[in-house]
């Protein structure tokens, strides 16, 4: 089979109409621009060159941002002045950065002072020969010698706090201003921060953009494990927190911006802590058999750090008392989950920044016990149908993680060496029951699958019911990821032009043995047909190599515009996805009276003997894959705006192969693909002041459908979800808009964001499905539709309402909207098999806090979300439900420094089916806390869902149906915690 797959008019105006869009505005302010000393100049002016260097400290060789550089005449007289920081001298890359830049006639020799407080006065006479295309030399590394210690007499400041302030480019939050209960660590933190917002999986977001490093002191300990930080790192240590946009390696290395930089988060220790020994150790034993115990130990200097962390607990939630006022049951993980995990992290540099090895290893091991009962509704022509379902499973899940970077950096190169392995382990236990009816069998009450299994069926229940399901499952296997990646960056003497060289070579495997007996009984109104399968899967659904090149020049037109050319080459090798079914139910006793053991198997001869040929396969699969790209990367400085602009566009020419070998089918496919992409693609806009900032990105992806769908097959191995495939599935094009405008007054403490989205799907791949009624049975099939699309507007306030800030008003309103499309039809019916819904969801958050004093802060928050959804179809019932909670937050110091922690939410429900999950939870959660021996010592008592009201209902619509599910949930319990806190800070020399 040979498919072409071209763009369609319709998909290239959705291509070129948003990249005009993100240009205009760039047009419009090229014809007046100015450079970095302020100067407005024309642009067809002769181009500038700039000189550049950094500043490091003699000793240590560490980066001096702050640093006073002056160009000077040849009399001593100052032309120009510069603060080292990040090279675009937007502002001052505070800790990490220690750059200085200047822009120049062109070649000449050049004299440079350096002055700072505290340190010598230095010259450098330096001589600059530009290349034509040169457009910047990097002078010497400039060192700086500390002046004699003096003794100045003491002055005590006292000054209003405020949380945050703009320097330079970067956002600035006083860790000092922020009142938190004793034993917080980072994430409570982060979480009080205005314009900030914390995700469960530790991501963090500021002022609606993604914060991609979080960094301590400059340096990225952990590689993006940012939830190691935000658990273990206590706040009392930290000074300040730093949000700025970060130059690339490959930026740093050529000392030019090439391509965007990253947005990152900065963690500045206060200064007694910055070269230390750290460490924390916590001990929890609570009711309810609930324990904690946790180890974390850190020493860091200005070239190395070694971290060890440890910790073993039941507790399903991180949450503090009184910390996290966002919070809401269904956030809370299902389930009981009991996790054991340990690991180490390291890095080390020499003190000339050529070398550096960093590294990290963990290991992971989680126990999860989950009930959950859930009632569905299948949205379906003539009359819905319903599902009661209650599923109970066992994981056990061991990982483990390591990846290490050697970093080589000479005058001409950076190389980049990076190994990784992930091996994982799981060993999963599944016990299901399931009824499907034809009617809604809310009256039944809530032990309807107690009846329905019962051995005397109640005669009106047989009436409404279709089938009953009962599985018993079990899963155990491993999947492996190994691989090596290696980078490097060359500049090109005399020239502001570069190379990039990539290199990936990647092993994957993965493997599972699936064991299930699966009872389905056919309810007929007056006798029981049943269908009964004892089965084995042996599952091999990845094993292969993955090998990938790139190859990239960057050409500077002019500066401030560079222009990328790229080369990919990717090959994707899988040796096999093999799946063998077996039918253990075919062999003498192993039928549903069978007496082996779960998870038993017969001999090898009769293994063989029970192979179900239909379902199964083996097959082999290469996909070649050559890019050819170009990126435009501008950026323009005027007197008052910076403006940003990239433009990535990739064309994917792929070739996929695969070899299908089936009883019924043994097919070789083929298939040619041209994919046009918009990756990366973006206009930023920023006052110089940084108080002001425009972003918007826009996105073309293009999705391949799975070799695999397109084989003219049927899978029948579960009775109750057959499975075609579909030789005619097209690609998915995927189309993302992204923009956030955002303001900040830190006089006032203000700040204003608004934000929005908005994705299409062209040809999405959905799983219809026809339906037969008298079964409900459902015949699965992947095909395309048109019509999918999403999209919000966020809008955020916050500010201080008073002189003094101690009150703090936050509001936040959005309103989202989903067009879900999906393919359903009734068996033997001729009804149009397309199903729209809409579902809108408009939500507002309030909160507003009164700081008494430094001991006492006090909050009042109220947050809800009206669900509205709809559906064109003459059957369908519009849904109204509302989720919405209201409550009070307290922090109090106490004397002989006693502190109490506490929040009180009502949490309520409103317009569910079943009217026993329209209820109102009043959640309490207390700690008392008291500090010992200089705060070497915390106790804490903590008391969570005192009044043992909390559960978990979550609720989802498609367009397929509506889900409403209980998850069983950690009981109320209270802890008593132990903390030791270590620090060891080296003494100073005399």
């Amino acid at each position: 089979m040979k498919k072409a797959t071209m763009l369609t008019m319709w998909q290239w105006k959705s291509l070129f109409i948003p990249l005009l869009s993100l240009l205009i505005p760039v047009n419009i302010v090229a014809q007046n621009v100015t450079n970095r000393n302020g100067d407005t100049s024309v642009s067809n002016k002769k181009e500038t060159r700039a000189i550049s260097g950094q500043v490091l400290d003699y000793i240590t060789h560490r980066r001096m941002p702050g640093v006073t550089v002056e160009l000077l005449r040849t009399d001593s007289t100052i032309i120009k002045t510069r603060k080292t920081g990040g090279f675009s001298q937007s502002g001052d890359k505070i800790t990490y950065f220690s750059y200085w830049n200047f822009d120049v006639a062109g070649n000449g020799t050049y004299l440079i002072r350096f002055t700072y407080d505290g340190y010598q006065t230095q010259y450098l006479k330096f001589k600059a020969v530009f290349g034509r295309r040169e457009y910047t030399i990097n002078a010497p590394d400039v060192y700086l010698k500390r002046e004699e210690v003096r003794q100045l007499k003491e002055v005590v400041v006292t000054a209003t706090k405020v949380k945050f302030y703009n320097k330079g480019d970067t956002l600035v939050y006083n860790a000092d201003a922020f009142q938190l209960s004793e034993g917080s660590m980072l994430d409570a933190l982060i979480r009080q921060m205005p314009g900030a917002e914390l995700k469960s999986d530790g991501r963090i977001y500021v002022n609606g953009k993604f914060v991609e490093s979080l960094l301590m002191n400059g340096k990225d300990f952990f590689k993006g494990n940012n939830q190691i930080m935000l658990d273990n790192l206590p706040t009392y240590m930290v000074n300040n927190v730093k949000v700025y946009e970060k130059q690339s390696k490959t930026s740093e290395f050529l000392g030019h911006d090439v391509d965007k930089k990253s947005l990152v988060m900065d963690v500045n220790l206060k200064k007694q802590y910055s070269i230390s020994w750290m460490g924390n150790m916590e001990l929890g034993s609570g009711l309810q058999n609930r324990y904690l115990a946790r180890l974390f130990a850190m020493r860091f200097t200005d070239h190395s750090h070694f971290s060890a962390y440890s910790s073993i607990n039941n507790l399903n939630d991180t949450r503090k008392p009184g910390e996290n006022d966002t919070w809401k049951p269904s956030d809370l993980i299902g389930g009981l989950v009991s996790t054991k995990m340990g690991g180490i992290d390291y890095s080390i540099e020499n003190r000339n920044q050529k070398l550096k090895v960093d590294g990290n290893v963990q290991i992971k091991h989680s126990d999860t016990d989950n009930l959950s009962n859930t009632n569905q509704e299948n949205f379906l022509t003539g009359g819905n149908t319903f599902d009661r379902i209650k599923n109970s499973t066992r994981n056990y899940r061991t990982e483990i993680k390591t990846t290490h970077d050697i970093e080589i950096t000479t005058k001409r190169m950076m190389l980049t060496l990076t190994p990784s392995l992930e091996y994982q382990k799981y060993d999963n236990r599944n016990e299901y029951l399931s009824g499907t009816f034809n009617a809604d069998p809310i009256s039944f009450g809530k032990n309807l699958l107690d009846s329905i299994y019962a051995p005397q069926m109640n005669a009106k229940l047989l009436q409404i019911a279709i089938n009953r399901n009962m599985q018993h499952n079990k899963t155990t296997g491993h999947t492996l990821n190994t691989g090596l990646e290696a980078e490097s960056v060359f500049n090109i003497p005399h020239s502001s032009d570069h190379w990039e060289l990539e290199t990936n070579l990647s092993y994957k495997d993965a493997a599972e043995d699936i064991f299930q007996q699966n009872r389905v009984d056919y309810l007929n109104k007056s006798n029981v047909t049943t269908d009964f399968r004892n089965q084995y899967t042996k599952n091999r659904p990845q094993h292969g190599w993955d090998f990938s090149g790139k190859a990239l020049y960057a050409y500077t037109v002019k500066k401030g515009l560079t222009l990328n050319l790229y080369y990919k080459y990717q090959q994707n090798n899988y040796q096999g996805r093999d799946r063998s079914l077996y039918r253990l139910d075919r062999l003498a006793g192993w039928d549903d009276e069978t007496t082996h053991k779960f998870g038993m198997l017969p001999s090898e001869a009769e293994l063989i003997s029970t192979l179900d040929s239909g379902n199964s396969y083996d097959a082999t699969q290469h996909d070649m894959t050559h890019t050819l790209g170009w990126q435009l990367w501008m950026n323009k400085y005027t007197s008052n705006y910076f403006y940003w602009v990239q433009i990535d566009m990739p064309l994917n020419l792929l070739r996929q192969k695969m070899n299908y070998r089936q009883a019924k089918s043994d097919s070789l496919f083929t298939r040619h693909s041209t994919l046009l992409n918009l990756n990366n693609t973006f206009l930023q806009i920023q006052s110089k002041d940084k108080r002001t900032t425009f972003f918007t990105s826009y996105y073309i992806e293009t999705e391949t459908p799975d070799m695999t769908y397109l084989v003219n097959v049927r899978n029948d191995s579960n009775p109750l979800q057959l499975f075609l495939g579909n030789p005619h599935l097209k690609n998915t094009y995927h189309y993302k808009w992204y923009a956030v405008y955002y303001k900040s007054n830190p006089e006032r403490q203000r700040i204003f964001r608004i934000q929005g989205a908005c994705n299409m799907t062209s040809n999405a791949m959905v799983m219809g499905y026809t339906y037969d009624k008298s079964t409900g049975i459902r015949t699965i099939k992947p095909s395309n539709v048109n019509g999918n699309w999403d999209g919000y507007i966020r809008l955020k306030y916050e500010t201080a309402l008073d002189k003094k800030k101690l009150f703090t008003l936050t509001t936040s309103t959005s309103e989202s909207y989903y067009h879900n499309v999906d393919l359903i039809s009734i068996e033997n019916s001729t009804d149009n098999k397309r199903s729209t819904v809409g579902t809108s969801y408009l939500s507002e958050s309030l909160k507003f806090s009164y700081k008494l004093n430094s001991g006492i802060q006090f909050g009042v928050k109220a947050d809800g979300t009206w669900t509205q959804a709809s559906s064109k179809r003459d059957d369908f019932s519009t849904i109204n439900a509302g989720d919405f909670n209201y409550g009070l937050t307290a922090l109090i110091s106490l004397p002989q420094k006693w502190q109490l922690s506490t929040d009180l939410t009502m949490y309520s429900r409103r317009g569910y089916d079943d009217s026993s999950m329209n209820t109102n939870d009043l959640v309490w959660n207390a700690r008392l806390s008291k500090s010992l021996w200089n705060g070497k010592f915390l106790f804490m008592l903590d008391g969570f869902d005192i009044l043992g009201n909390l559960s978990n209902i979550t609720r989802s619509l498609t367009a397929q149906g509506r889900v409403e599910q209980y998850t069983n949930v950690m009981p109320r319990y209270a802890m008593l915690h132990l903390v030791y806190r270590l620090n060891i800070v080296p003494k100073k020399k005399k």
